[in-house]
């Protein structure tokens, strides 16, 4: 009788390596677990690399872009590049304090709410883990966590998720920043200055954009329904190489310049080495005009300004409104923020990504 491999739930191990590492988790928030039922991610040996989403960021706070990203990459990619989970980092407290340095006084969430904002927005939690530890403790545990499915004979890839303001075609971010050689970006939810009606502008040091095969007959929503099941079992392919996008381009090896279709994904890749490769996902146009993107700069500036009468509709493009109104509240008043006025700063590039973008 063959023998059946063995299966790991990505949930179970994160948690035993979190409880040797002494980082305390809350029994009502366990890794990818939407109940008492293990039912995330499954994982098993000797397959092609699972592939996971590292979505790190401020979050001060989180607003419905972040959350619209997160879901269009999780849900669209297709069979051929499915991530079977992501991971939501946080930057650390005083990193913010200094960021906001030049604020009289700035609105600073502390990681524990800004968490808590994340949580209470609905994300499907067998397959979205928000951790809530510092910055050194996830790379503790990232790293033990690589190393002991390795062991296992499991290949598990973190992929960077990136907003346009991070994947510009000026200066985009470069994965290894994080640990990652490879990032993903869409327009979900804000425009990105390298996209045109038929074609893809090229990114700095950057080779050409080209299309990524899906495989046919196939449909990424119900493949990421088989989560809820336990069986989604990552990327499938008739081989490893060095990058999983390469396997999966058009036969021809270029665009064809038709239009940029929503439905697939495109790659580029960097000239120098070590090779990094940035994916992007493009949302579909309505044909219609898209209202003012979310900004975490914009809400706080809204708190700062009607503090005193402050509703939940003016947090509308918020996650969690009713609880955001609570902390915003409890600290306040605030002053308005300020944005540095230099190009590679965040604020200026998602303003020059406005600007730039070609509908």
């Amino acid at each position: 009788m063959a023998q059946t491999s063995p299966v790991y739930y990505l949930g179970d191990v994160v948690e035993e390596i979190a409880a040797a590492q002494g980082l305390p988790i809350d029994p009502s928030r366990r890794p990818f677990r939407s109940g008492s039922e293990q039912n995330g991610p499954m994982l098993r040996p000797d397959q092609d690399p699972y592939y996971v989403l590292l979505y790190p960021g401020s979050f001060n706070p989180p607003h419905r872009g972040h959350k619209a990203i997160l879901n269009h990459v999780l849900n669209h990619t297709g069979v051929g590049f499915h991530f079977v989970a992501a991971f939501i980092v946080f930057a650390n407290d005083e990193k913010l304090v200094h960021k906001y340095r030049r604020e009289e006084k700035p609105m600073v969430l502390s990681k524990d709410k800004r968490a808590t904002l994340w949580r209470e927005s609905d994300i499907p939690r067998d397959r979205v883990w928000v951790f809530d530890g510092s910055e050194r403790a996830w790379r503790g545990l990232r790293a033990q966590l690589q190393q002991t499915l390795q062991e296992a004979r499991i290949d598990l890839s973190f992929v960077l998720l990136m907003g346009p303001d991070w994947m510009n075609s000026i200066a985009p971010t470069d994965p290894r920043d994080l640990g990652c050689f490879e990032a993903i970006c869409s327009d979900i939810s804000r425009p990105v200055d390298f996209r045109c009606p038929s074609t893809l502008r090229q990114l700095s040091g950057c080779s050409m954009w080209e299309p990524c095969e899906t495989p046919s007959g196939t449909n990424a929503q119900d493949s990421a329904a088989e989560v809820g099941r336990g069986e989604v079992l990552g990327h499938r392919s008739t081989g490893k190489t060095a990058n999983p996008v390469n396997r999966r381009l058009a036969q021809d090896g270029s665009p064809t310049h038709s239009g940029i279709r929503a439905a697939g994904m495109w790659s580029c890749s960097t000239f120098k080495g070590p090779s990094r490769y940035y994916y992007f996902l493009p949302a579909p146009l309505s044909g219609t005009e898209r209202g003012e993107a979310p900004s975490s700069t914009e809400i706080r500036r809204a708190i700062a300004v009607h503090w005193d009468r402050l509703s939940e509709k003016d947090l509308d493009s918020a996650l969690s409104p009713s609880t955001l109104m609570k902390y915003a509240i409890e600290g306040g008043p605030y002053s308005v923020p300020v944005v540095t006025p230099k190009f590679e700063g965040h604020e200026v590039r998602k303003a020059k990504g406005h600007e730039l973008a070609n509908w």
